[in-house]
């Protein structure tokens, strides 16, 4: 079972989150958490900036 239109994002998504699990080992438990989630939120704002721009406004 595949998702079509969705088809570029999980390629997108899993390249990033395994950087981040492969950064997982150099950082600290909890300076990890603090690093994925600050660049989980950029990662999603790169992805979905259009999407954004229309419903938010983020300076």
């Amino acid at each position: 079972f595949k998702i079509v239109p969705f088809r570029y994002k999980p390629t997108a998504t899993k390249g990033f989150f395994a950087s981040i699990w492969a950064k997982k080992t150099t950082y600290q438990s909890n300076s990890f958490f603090i690093h994925n989630s600050l660049f989980a939120f950029q990662i999603l704002y790169l992805f979905q900036k259009k999407s954004f721009l229309k419903t938010f406004t983020l300076v």
